[in-house]
């Protein structure tokens, strides 16, 4: 698991996902400043295989590591209602990723209809844990439900549900992603992986009654995953 460092603050400000030698997926939220635009490469540092973010710990050698990246990629339709939440940092490096069991990318979809509705789904950050806007130490994991396509039922403020958009979460609340959260993965297991299915993007509160959270969906956009990552080695 990916995530990043916001400097001014030494702690992770975004989540995202390793899904092959070179290329992390993430929100493209994430990738922008204040003034939308895209961050500069310079900006990023990307932990790798880190679990406790400040303390080393628990690292372990060969596989703990922090690198930099080479470029930032926003989907070209990403908008401020979170439509095409999608984007990818290129590492400088290609990453050995058969070296160390404990560092692999999550593998993608092979399905690009299939919606994962019903399915449980786990998802992980280093976020927002309480009403006291705490963000965890320690990397956390929960499951939550899919719900089906156009997370019917719900409305949210000033956003509209789009087909690049998949909910997750207990109608009852208690369960979600939350601030810090962004940008990491939904996943789901399926012949003993895990495959991706969702990326963090937003909702409505945190573990808010009748409020899923909402992740860009990855089955959606598998097409330009592919086309801006041709130079890279994935999962098998």
């Amino acid at each position: 698991s990916f995530q990043i460092p916001n400097f001014a603050k030494d702690t992770y400000l975004c989540g995202g996902s390793i899904i092959n030698d070179r290329y992390v997926v993430t929100a493209a939220h994430c990738l922008r400043n204040l003034r939308d635009e895209n961050r500069r490469p310079g900006e990023f540092l990307i932990g790798l295989g880190d679990h406790r973010q400040n303390s080393t710990k628990d690292d372990t050698e060969g596989v703990t590591a922090f690198v930099r990246a080479e470029e930032v990629i926003v989907h070209e339709h990403y908008g401020l209602n979170y439509d095409n939440d999608i984007g990818l940092l290129k590492l400088k490096k290609p990453l050995d990723l058969s070296s160390y069991k404990r560092l692999k990318p999550v593998c993608l979809p092979t399905n690009a209809s299939k919606t994962y509705e019903g399915a449980i789904g786990h998802i992980y950050g280093w976020g927002i844990m309480n009403k006291q806007d705490t963000f965890s130490e320690v990397l956390r994991e929960t499951t939550v439900p899919i719900w089906g396509p156009g997370c019917v039922g719900v409305t949210f403020s000033d956003v509209a549900i789009t087909p690049q958009m998949l909910c997750a979460g207990y109608p009852e609340g208690g369960k979600d992603t939350c601030g810090g959260d962004s940008g990491g993965p939904l996943t789901v297991e399926e012949d003993g992986r895990h495959v991706l299915v969702g990326i963090t993007s937003f909702g409505q509160g945190c573990g808010k009654k009748g409020y899923p959270g909402v992740y860009t969906r990855v089955t959606a956009l598998l097409d330009w995953i592919l086309e801006h990552t041709q130079d890279a080695t994935f999962c098998n």
